[in-house]
């Protein structure tokens, strides 16, 4: 009984991934992917549509952009997404290998580093909203995503 819930997430998850790849197919091989179009009201250069960042970093990274201080920027944090008074956002950065070049990328292209994962291939970090897209673009960055926080449950 153990065992049900974990293989009944990763069938549900196995799920996800194909229905979104065959509403998103993979490029070619060679073949740029394509990037998401900015929101009409977006200022130049703040599109984040790099497709390396997840799409509630991009929302969270507007809001942000948007908001008139860091201390008001913080109230846009969410159970999901995290901010802080500096107005940076929390993340994770899936990364292709590890090494001290790679973490000296990361913090050279903006982000301050909390921990690192290496059996993960993950780096725990902070970073503005100028800096997603720069992170994004590093060719050993494989995805931008909000940590995965633990949420305790309510009635046992």
């Amino acid at each position: 009984m153990r065992h049900v819930l974990p293989v009944a997430a990763a069938v549900a998850g196995a799920a996800v991934l194909v229905a979104c790849s065959q509403k998103h197919p993979a490029p070619a091989a060679g073949e740029a992917p394509a990037s998401v179009p900015a929101p009409a009201s977006a200022p130049a250069g703040a599109t984040l549509g790099n497709p390396k960042i997840a799409p509630v970093l991009a929302a969270t990274a507007r809001k942000v952009r948007a908001a008139l201080d860091a201390s008001a920027a913080k109230g846009l944090s969410t159970r999901f997404v995290h901010v802080n008074g500096a107005g940076q956002i929390q993340i994770y950065v899936r990364v292709s290998h590890f090494g001290d070049d790679v973490r000296a990328a990361l913090e050279k292209a903006g982000a301050r580093v909390e921990r690192a994962s290496q059996p993960l291939g993950v780096y725990q970090a902070w970073a503005t909203p100028a800096a997603l897209e720069r992170l994004a673009a590093l060719p050993e960055v494989t995805r931008i995503t909000p940590p995965a926080y633990g949420f305790p449950k309510a009635g046992g």
